[in-house]
C-alpha cells in the first residue's frame, strides 16, 4: 500500500468537484478536505505494520482520559524497498543507458548508487475544555529523497532531487446548541526543493 497521506490517521475524506463553498476559498476546481482522526481517547492505543513498501507505527496517548490526547504517526519507505520500483520506472532511461553502455563497452570500474526513500509525521494535540468547547495543534513534516550517482573510472555523474513539506495548523470548535457550530482554523505550510 503506497499512498500520499498517512491512511491510519485518516477520519474522513471529503471531495468537492467543480464550484466549492468560501470555506476553501470559494472558486471553481476541486477540493480534497481530508480529516485526522480526532478521538479523545480513555486508554492508550498503539499500532505497527510493515509490508514489501513501507513500515508504519501509530500511537494514541491519553494525557488525561477524555480530555487531553496526543497522536503520532510516522511512515517509513526505505530504499532498499524501492530498487525494483527503479528499475521500472527508469528503465530506457537516461540512467539505464548508462549502465548498458559501460556493460558492452568492458569497463570495470564503474559504480552505480541510488537511494531513494520517503518518510513522514504526524502529530496533533488535542484538548477538551468542556462538553462544547475543543482545540486543538497540529503538526505534518514529510521527506522525499533521491539520489542516482554514476561513476566510471574518475569521472561521473550525480543527480539528486529533495523535496519536503511541513505544516503547522491550531483550532478552536465551539458547539453552541445541536444545529449550531463556530470554529476558527489557522494553518501555515511550507514546501521546498532542492
Amino acid at each position: 500500500q503506497y499512498s500520499a497521506f498517512n491512511p491510519y490517521l485518516i477520519e474522513s475524506v471529503d471531495v468537492y468537484r467543480g464550484g466549492f463553498d468560501a470555506d476553501f476559498g470559494g472558486r471553481l476546481a476541486g477540493v480534497i478536505d481530508i480529516n485526522s482522526k480526532a478521538n479523545l481517547e480513555e486508554e492508550p492505543n498503539f499500532g505497527f505494520g510493515a509490508n514489501l513498501v513501507s513500515a508504519h507505527a501509530l500511537a494514541e496517548l491519553p494525557i488525561i482520559a477524555k480530555k487531553l490526547s496526543l497522536t503520532l504517526g510516522v511512515r517509513l519507505f526505505p530504499s532498499g524497498t524501492y530498487q525494483n520500483l527503479f528499475d521500472v520506472v527508469f528503465q530506457n532511461s537516461r540512467l539505464t543507458d548508462n549502465e548498458s553502455e559501460i556493460a558492452s563497452s568492458g569497463i570495470e570500474d564503474t559504480e552505480v548508487s541510488t537511494d531513494f526513500y520517503f518518510q513522514d509525521l504526524n502529530a496533533r494535540l488535542q484538548r477538551a475544555i468542556d462538553d462544547d468547547n475543543q482545540f486543538g495543534f497540529s503538526a505534518y513534516s514529510g521527506q522525499d529523497r533521491f539520489e542516482y550517482d554514476f561513476r566510471v573510472l574518475y569521472i561521473g555523474s550525480k543527480d539528486q532531487l529533495k523535496i519536503g513539506n511541513w505544516g503547522l495548523s491550531s483550532w478552536y470548535d465551539r458547539q453552541w446548541s445541536e444545529s449550531s457550530k463556530s470554529w476558527v482554523r489557522l494553518a501555515y505550510s511550507n514546501f521546498k526543493r532542492d
